[in-house]
């Protein structure tokens, strides 16, 4: 197993030591081939079961299998004077392509698409330093766009932006160094914030409507 594991999961706070080592095992495979599926990255059908049971086990969430990860990006946060928090949104879609004979690539398309929306942390060189928060989930099959006005603010997929500049503020409370928060463009109305060495939050900045490099 390589080092760079052993160090990111030095922290992890899986409730089951054998769930840990399940992790390790599976980010070595998948880091050794990371555009491969998770049968073909594994090795033999068994391991491949057992990275399939891990993923789908109701104990394990999002935040468990991230925490080794996000402390190790704190700590590596603390070595830089100025980092920027990054948040977006972008879609996972597990469709597949069929070759067909005589007919090019037929793209199944399917509306379980996923949404991803992490917090990233990187330098002012854009050196990506890991990721300190993230959400993930679906969209309800049929349209819902008529309940929108009756919601809390919780239950809107916009408050994703909101609980980004949340983990941003507790890294603020963390670590004394100077960091910002961007947000990248969204129907929502949630600007972008900058939190320099002196302030006790963030203070808001302007969106972002461009292409952006990071």
């Amino acid at each position: 197993m390589s080092n760079w594991i052993k160090a990111e999961l030095a922290e992890c706070q899986m409730h089951d030591a054998r769930h840990t080592k399940r992790l390790a095992r599976l980010l070595d495979r998948l880091s050794a081939r990371p555009v491969s599926s998770i049968p073909t990255a594994c090795h033999g059908w068994a391991e491949t079961v057992a990275a399939y049971r891990f993923l789908d086990n109701s104990d394990i969430g999002v935040q468990e299998i991230l925490s080794g990860h996000t402390h190790a990006t704190l700590e590596r946060i603390r070595t830089q004077e100025v980092v920027l928090l990054v948040q977006d949104t972008t879609f996972l879609n597990y469709g597949t392509t069929q070759p067909k004979a005589g007919m090019g690539t037929v793209k199944i398309k399917t509306r379980e698409e996923y949404l991803l929306h992490p917090t990233v942390a990187f330098t002012p060189e854009r050196v990506n330093l890991g990721v300190v928060g993230m959400k993930v989930w679906q969209r309800p099959e049929q349209p819902v766009a008529q309940q929108r006005k009756s919601k809390p603010i919780e239950e809107k997929e916009r408050y994703r932006w909101l609980e980004g500049y949340q983990d941003a503020c507790k890294v603020k409370q963390a670590l004394p160094d100077d960091f910002g928060h961007q947000s990248g463009r969204s129907r929502g109305r949630y600007p972008g914030v900058v939190c320099g060495r002196d302030a006790p939050g963030a203070s808001p900045t302007g969106r972002v409507y461009h292409t952006r490099q990071v």
